[in-house]
């Protein structure tokens, strides 16, 4: 308002798509109510200038629908991509390197050619090898194999086993009734990373392959660019692969949530406020 910034509310988990849209409606909305409630008049927002940074931008037909929805609450309506605005706080404008976003899913964004791209984060189970979605997985396959009689019982799958009450068919029950929420194999990822952090042996071969999965996104880009890259790496898996990262490349500061609003904010400004 009046180009400076009033009031700040920060949301759980984000603005993802790939919720219904009239959810993440209401969620700005009400971010909107609870940050400047005196710029809302009788629920009407259509004077307002709205810039949005979302997960999932790359559901083209969902975002399209979004965008449209959008247009038809607000004034005028500023959409941009999570990884685009990590990247962007991370080299600036005109700098090269690589944003390597850890978390639920994994993405690597470059710039090539002038125009910032990206590689991976196409929504697990699709792909975002070394995920946490994707190391749940691989840790519900081990416990089976366990299980099994395929490969010998450890400390890990033990755990798990022991959490469903050492029923195979209740972790089936699980996660068949969660089917529609993509996030049910973070319980197990959770399982694993505990099993990492206190030095169990089968952990931590399945956190090295979830790194090695990572890594081909770094590979692919560097190969793309021609050159060895900096990295800066973001998510909630940051901490646990950032060693193995560090064998191989130089790093720059991760950018904060600070950081990121700052660059958010300057970027509005250029948007409507020129």
């Amino acid at each position: 308002i009046n180009d400076n910034i009033i009031a700040r509310s920060e949301l759980d988990n984000g603005l993802d798509i790939s919720e219904t849209i009239p959810s993440v409606l209401n969620l700005i909305k009400n971010a909107i109510l609870i940050t400047a409630p005196n710029v809302v008049k009788n629920h009407n927002y259509k004077h307002i200038n709205l810039a949005v940074v979302i997960q999932s931008y790359e559901f083209e037909s969902t975002r399209k629908r979004f965008e449209d929805v959008l247009q038809k609450h607000f004034n005028h309506i500023l959409v941009l991509p999570d990884w685009k605005i990590t990247h962007l706080t991370a080299f600036n404008v005109a700098k090269n390197g690589l944003s390597l976003v850890t978390d639920k899913g994994v993405s690597l964004s470059y710039r090539h050619n002038n125009e910032i791209k990206k590689l991976g984060g196409w929504k697990y189970p699709v792909y975002d090898l070394g995920g946490e979605n994707w190391l749940g997985v691989e840790t519900i396959k081990h416990t089976i194999e366990a299980y099994e009689g395929f490969v010998p019982m450890s400390d890990l799958a033990q755990e798990v086993l022991s959490t469903f009450g050492n029923k195979l068919e209740c972790i089936t029950e699980y996660c068949f009734k969660s089917a529609k929420d993509n996030d049910v194999y973070l319980h197990f990822c959770v399982i694993l990373l505990k099993n990492y952090l206190i030095g169990n042996k089968i952990a931590i071969k399945m956190i090295k392959y979830g790194f090695q999965q990572v890594y081909k996104l770094v590979e692919k880009a560097e190969k793309i660019l021609g050159s060895k890259q900096q990295v800066t790496i973001n998510g909630s898996l940051a901490k646990i692969y950032k060693p193995f990262l560090a064998e191989k490349h130089e790093f720059v500061a991760s950018p904060t949530d600070n950081d990121k609003t700052e660059f958010l904010a300057n970027m509005i400004k250029k948007q409507f406020l020129a």
